[in-house]
């Protein structure tokens, strides 16, 4: 049993919040949407990754997650701002979050 299993103290939620650089996909000329769909393929496996890691230096940081779009291997963290912390979002936050993917649906 790991240290976790046996500790009584339970893991924070943590919010993942990736702002994409579109500055950066039209340099190498990758489809914004295209790169979204890629991402959430690639975030599956890196979530995925760490949940079956037995040691978490066997995970490596977000920012080096690689996206493979448009026949391209991009580091994650080079095409977009990544900021991590303790899920404490209130509604409001959590709206305006929506609200935001929803315009850049829209575009």
């Amino acid at each position: 049993m790991s240290s976790l299993e046996d500790s009584d103290d339970e893991i924070p939620e943590m919010t993942v919040r990736i702002e994409t650089k579109l500055d950066k996909l039209d340099e190498l000329g990758i489809d914004p949407l295209e790169f979204e769909q890629a991402l959430d393929a690639a975030l599956d496996h890196f979530f995925d990754s760490i949940e079956a890691a037995e040691n978490p230096d066997q995970v490596p940081d977000i920012d080096d997650v690689i996206v493979e779009v448009g026949g391209q291997s991009v580091r994650l963290g080079d095409v977009a701002s990544i900021e991590i912390g303790e899920d404490d979002l209130d509604d409001e936050d959590e709206e305006e979050l929506d609200d935001a993917h929803e315009e850049h649906d829209e575009d």
